[in-house]
């Protein structure tokens, strides 16, 4: 039986609108959804009609992190570790518009945003260390979004801060309400559309050439803390 798709694409006058559709699992990160995603960045960066991305749930949260069902006891994926590699070479602006809870790789997923949009019902945490994990693959996404001090401090706490919160570490751009969520989202990246494409592509370009390295050296990490720890359970 072929499963349903849970990442659903259009593309709207310029804005390719991505949303994770899997709410009655938190819209949890399993491979499928890894998979989802990861094509519709390769396909974005290769279209030409697209000029920016945005990322959205469907259902009250919008991402759970981990599929810990999937992954059992395990840090994080090869699906997960290749998501988040395809960013550091997206060359197209993403805005995200995060609703509920987004934690662990939940929050790392939002906090990819160059621009990031929460609801004001929204809430914000690294979990992991709860678990006995370490958020490995997301940390620096988020250190790179608020500093790393603060990042630590979510991280080694382990505990949920709310939109107003997140809002005022710099973690996210803009609070509004839940019910304004979407439309003020896509507005704003209907009016990012509106710029020059290349000037917007050879921008964000020069931005991420500035941390690829070191992007890919947390994934390497990731990867390398996954194995690991599954090497010590054998």
């Amino acid at each position: 039986m072929v499963g349903r798709t849970t990442v659903v694409g259009e593309t709207d006058r310029g804005v390719r609108i991505m949303t994770i559709s899997r709410p009655e699992k938190r819209n949890a990160l399993d491979a499928a959804t890894c998979d989802g995603l990861l094509k519709e960045f390769e396909g974005a960066a290769a279209a030409g009609d697209i000029r920016v991305l945005l990322l959205q749930s469907d259902g009250p949260s919008f991402c759970a992190g981990l599929d810990l069902k999937e992954a059992g006891a395990s840090q994080t994926t090869p699906a997960h570790e290749r998501l988040f590699s395809a960013f550091a070479w997206l060359s197209k602006p993403l805005i995200t518009a995060v609703q509920g809870h987004a934690v662990g790789g939940g929050l790392g997923l939002a906090v990819l945003g160059d621009v990031i949009f929460a609801a004001d019902d929204a809430q914000f945490g690294l979990p992991e260390v709860t678990r006995r994990l370490w958020p490995y693959l997301v940390f620096p996404a988020v250190s790179r979004r608020i500093g790393e001090a603060h990042a630590l401090e979510l991280a080694l706490d382990g505990a949920l801060i709310g939109a107003q919160e997140a809002e005022r570490r710099r973690l996210v751009s803009r609070v509004v309400p839940a019910g304004a969520l979407r439309a003020l989202a896509l507005a704003a990246a209907h009016g990012m559309a509106r710029h020059d494409a290349e000037v917007l592509q050879r921008g964000l370009e020069h931005v991420r050439a500035r941390t690829r390295d070191e992007w890919m050296g947390a994934v390497a990490r990731a990867a390398s803390a996954r194995a690991e720890h599954l090497g010590n359970m054998s």
